[in-house]
This record gives C-alpha cells, sequence and structure tokens, in this order.
C-alpha cells in the first residue's frame, strides 16, 4: 500500500472527513486495478463496524420534554388533526425510504462480502481459487463464493446453479470444501476431483478421485450418502436417488472439451440440454419425434453446431428464429 494511504486515512474518507487534496489522492490510489480489494476490504470492515442508524434515546427523549413543556397541550391537538394526512404521508415515506436504505445497504454489502463466477449461453472457462482448488464452469453456469479469506477459512463453502467440475486442494487445516445447490443438495469433501450437475429437475455428482458425502433435505426425507471413485448419483426434486457406476468417466467431463456425448438420449433430453447451455426455447413437433434417441460422440463449438449435427444423424429439420428451435420431421413443417 502506498504509505500515504493508511488504513486509518481510508476509514476518515469513508465517514466524510478528509480534505479535498486527500480525497483526490485517494480517488487515484484506488482506481488502481491492484488497489482495488484492498479498497474494497476496508470498506467491508468499516460498514460492518458501524449500524446503519444511530439512535441517540437520551438526546431524543430531552428534545421531546422540552418541546413538551413548552407548547400548549391544546395547540399540539390541534396541530395534529389538522395535519393528521400530512403526517401520516411523512411517516410513509420515511418508512419506505428506511426500508430502502437496508435493502441496498444488504445488497451492497453482500456484492463486497462475495464474489460470483459465471459463463454465458455456450460459454465455458476454468478458474483457480484463492485456496489453489481448480473450477471449470459449464455454460450457463453460475459459483458463488466468499470474497476473502477462502483459503484460510476452517470450512469452504460454495453455491453452484448448473455444472461444474471441481478439483479440490488439501489444505494444513484440514478444510472442509462444500458444493451447495439450490436444490438443497451438499457435496462434502476435503480434497478430491468430482463434477457436480445443478439443474431444474436434475442433480448429479460424479466422482472421479478421493471420498465425498451427499447430503440431500427433501421434502420427505433425508439423503447421506458417501461416495467412492467412480459412483454416480442422480437425485430429483421429490429426493428420488440413483446410485450407478461409470466405466468411462471422460465421458461425463467431456463438456470441457466442447464435445457431447449421447447414449441412448432422447430428444427430450437434447431439448433440455439446448435449454441449459445455450438459453434457447426449443419446441419438438411430434411425440414420436420427442421419443427417438441418439448415441454418439462428436465436437460443437456453438448451438449452431450441436442442432446441424443433430439433425443429420436423425435425419431430421429444424427452424430457427431467435432463441427459438422447432424441430420436426422431413414430411412434417414447423408449427
Amino acid at each position: 500500500m502506498n504509505s500515504t494511504i493508511t488504513k486509518e486515512l481510508l476509514f476518515d474518507h469513508f465517514n466524510g472527513t478528509v480534505s479535498a487534496r486527500q480525497r483526490r489522492l485517494i480517488d487515484e490510489w484506488a482506481q488502481k486495478l491492484e488497489n482495488e480489494e484492498l479498497f474494497y476490504k476496508y470498506l467491508l470492515e468499516w460498514e460492518l463496524s458501524r449500524p446503519q442508524y444511530e439512535v441517540n434515546v437520551e438526546k431524543g427523549i430531552a428534545v421531546f420534554r422540552q418541546k413538551d413543556a413548552q407548547t400548549d397541550i391544546k395547540d399540539v391537538i390541534t396541530s395534529f388533526k389538522k395535519h393528521d394526512v400530512k403526517i401520516r404521508w411523512i411517516w410513509l415515506a420515511a418508512a419506505c425510504t428506511i426500508a430502502l436504505l437496508f435493502a441496498t445497504g444488504w445488497l451492497f454489502q453482500k456484492e463486497l462480502i462475495y464474489e460470483t463466477l459465471s459463463t454465458g449461453p455456450g460459454e465455458i472457462r476454468t478458474w483457480t481459487l484463492e485456496d489453489g482448488s481448480r473450477v471449470s464452469l459449464n455454460a450457463n453456469s453460475e459459483l458463488v463464493l466468499p470474497r476473502w479469506n477462502f483459503a484460510e477459512s476452517t470450512q469452504r463453502e460454495v453455491i453452484l446453479k448448473g455444472e461444474a467440475e471441481f478439483v479440490v486442494t488439501h489444505t494444513r487445516n484440514n478444510a472442509r470444501f462444500i458444493v451447495k445447490t439450490p436444490e438443497g443438495v451438499n457435496v462434502t469433501v476435503l480434497g478430491t476431483q468430482f463434477t457436480v450437475y445443478s439443474r431444474p429437475g436434475k442433480t448429479e455428482i460424479l466422482l472421479n478421485k478421493g471420498k465425498v458425502q451427499v447430503h440431500h433435505s427433501a421434502r420427505s426425507n433425508r439423503v447421506a450418502l458417501i461416495m467412492a471413485p467412480g459412483d454416480v448419483i442422480t437425485l430429483d426434486n421429490q429426493g428420488k436417488v440413483a446410485h450407478n457406476r461409470f466405466s468411462e468417466p471422460a465421458q461425463y467431463a467431456a463438456w470441457k472439451e466442447s464435445r457431447f456425448v449421447f447414449e441412448q438420449t432422447t430428444m427430450t433430453e437434447i431439448a433440455r440440454l439446448l435449454e441449459n447451455n445455450y438459453s434457447l426455447t426449443v419446441k419438438i413437433s411430434s411425440a414420436e419425434l420427442a421419443a427417438q434417441t441418439i448415441s454418439g460422440s462428436f465436437k460443437a463449438q456453438d448451438e449452431h453446431e450441436l442442432i446441424t449435427s443433430i439433425c443429420r444423424i436423425l435425419d431430421i429439420q429444424y427452424h430457427m428464429e431467435g432463441k427459438h428451435v422447432t424441430f420436426f420431421e422431413d414430411r412434417s413443417s414447423p408449427q
């Protein structure tokens, strides 16, 4: 840190008590990329050390008593009646303002405390986390994790929406690594390599190396399973669990190479994949076509390559307009 920019000076800046020259120096310092994280770290510390609103009760009572002694009670009642509607609106506006301040304050603090790693439609990215663990996100996925002290924490927690492969490092303090999903599934590990798929209606965990515990809090039952390398666990929204073994783990991480592996995969399942990975709206013209299956492995860099390959293999047609896709057979036409 620049010797002229100290923690105490930044706190004074947040309190609004610095000079114009100091404010200019701080602004120039904070605009540098290497200082951004430290600036927000101290801002968070300052925010958490102060309540949003400090109430001086004794002062308020004293002011009230002073006013009461100086004002005739009849005048007060007359004034209240006269301005009753106005006062109600003032209180309503004040309540709304306070609620808004608390909401925006919480959202601001949430942005400071957590960071979000995300991918867009068709995008695949890999990050190395603060603790040395590596995470690869499939398309349309999101990972939320603490912004600071992730490596030193006694429990490393992240929240996943979508699909990701994790290569987790073991820490000196034996900190557990926990992946949480919106469906109530928690995957707990110490050091291992695994993949988590968390999309609406289905959660799937694949373990490549190490040992993990899977916990699912469903409406009617609670499931806690220990996985060994080669295990695949699939859970639905009703808490039903399927526990299987896989022979070729590489096919479950094929998406990292923009490769798709299908094994008796129905068009209904492919439609769901297109919706999840590319934010498409998919329509299949008939129940017979929806039940058709496809097997094979091929690469596709985007949704157009994938759709074209599927249609060529099944000898079907498609119509695409914007983000809307309709699959139909040669003898039919899109509706």
